[in-house]
């Protein structure tokens, strides 16, 4: 019955002794909780983009969250990250990130929703781990797009203009069919 259930909440579970704390959501989640590191285990949703109304009627822009690539890659290392003084477990606001052990690729398939090709414009949420400047590189199904060289905050911060033109990273007609985004780090 419509309304007798909010769109989204808070639960709390137990796994293997410990209290796990997060939110969830009407239409469901599916999550990933890895403590093969104990002091610092990795927490993340799969399925951010899936909205709580009918597939016709969702957004189509959307995020391609960084803890979701799709190659395997062994100098990529997903962090959790959740505000200092959080209780251990309490994971109802945090930050799953990709980190680089080396200069490496993260790939993420898509196909852009829709009923024609459309104009998608990319941001990256990105930070310095100390400070250093550093950068990434985007590509488009194997062809360089972007290239992004002025990260040196160490907070999150959004980056959208392209180094080279001083320009939006825009994705012009994109056709709906598989599209493979890459993300390479300077």
């Amino acid at each position: 019955m419509i309304g007798n259930a909010e769109l989204s909440g808070t639960a709390t579970i137990r796994i293997d002794g410990n209290d796990l704390t997060f939110g969830i959501r009407r239409q469901g989640s599916t999550y990933i909780y890895d403590k093969t590191n104990v002091s610092s285990p990795v927490f993340y949703q799969l399925d951010a983009w899936h909205e709580n109304s009918h597939p016709y009627y969702w957004s189509k822009t959307f995020n391609l969250e960084a803890e979701i690539f799709d190659n395997v890659n062994a100098n990529i290392e997903l962090k959790t990250q959740v505000p200092a003084g959080t209780a251990a477990g309490n994971y109802t606001n945090y930050t799953t990130y990709t980190t680089f052990k080396a200069i490496a690729g993260a790939e993420y398939n898509f196909t852009p929703r829709g009923t024609a090709a459309a104009t998608h414009y990319v941001w990256v949420r990105a930070r310095s781990r100390g400070g250093i400047t550093t950068g990434f590189n985007i590509s488009l199904n194997g062809v360089s797009k972007f290239n992004v060289t002025c990260v040196r905050d160490t907070n999150w911060t959004w980056y959208r203009y392209d180094a080279g033109t001083n320009t939006q990273m825009t994705l012009t007609s994109l056709a709906l069919s598989n599209q493979k985004l890459s993300n390479n780090t300077n």
